[in-house]
């Protein structure tokens, strides 16, 4: 059974889709599969598996979205390469 998710009206198999993390600042710090979560609790898990630390990243503003692999390439990428709007602005 293939699992679904839909992205800005649009449906997309989860395992063609990514997770990311966002850093309280928006930029991407983290990704993994879609099929390793199936909500941004269980993706948030994921990356942070102490429930505290969960708790305090959510206080700081991280974030857990899907997007799609054209998405990932545009937004995601450029952070993971230092080539983002982040970046420059740190």
């Amino acid at each position: 059974m293939k699992l679904l998710v839909e992205i800005e009206g649009q449906t997309h198999p989860l395992n063609r889709v990514f997770w990311v993390r966002y850093a309280p600042s928006g930029c991407a710090v983290g990704s993994l599969m879609g099929e390793h979560a199936a909500s941004p609790e269980q993706a948030h898990k994921e990356f942070t598996s102490r429930q505290r630390d969960r708790e305090r990243e959510l206080r700081q503003g991280y974030r857990h979205e899907l997007v799609t692999k054209e998405q990932w390439q545009t937004t995601v990428r450029p952070c993971f390469t230092g080539n983002c709007e982040h970046a420059a602005a740190a």
